[in-house]
């Protein structure tokens, strides 16, 4: 939430944090939205894992908000 109380669209948050550019392994984020993971072909669960945890941390760490993921990760 802003200091308005009006939620922040976490695409927005992790443009400002540089994360557009963002990539890890195989994994990366589309270069249209930060907040959509893709890959190139060949990319394990743990190549998206961490590159979704960097993701976050980044906003975290300059905003002081903690994302939530919407994926369920089975092991």
């Amino acid at each position: 939430l802003d200091a308005e109380g009006h939620r922040i669209a976490a695409g927005k948050l992790l443009e400002a944090v540089g994360c557009k550019d963002l990539k890890f392994g195989n994994a990366r984020t589309w270069d249209a939205h930060a907040n959509i993971i893709v890959t190139d072909g060949e990319c394990t669960s743990n190549d998206v894992r961490q590159l979704a945890e960097e993701m976050a941390k980044r906003v975290e760490s300059q905003f002081g908000t903690k994302l939530i993921s919407e994926v369920m990760y089975l092991e």
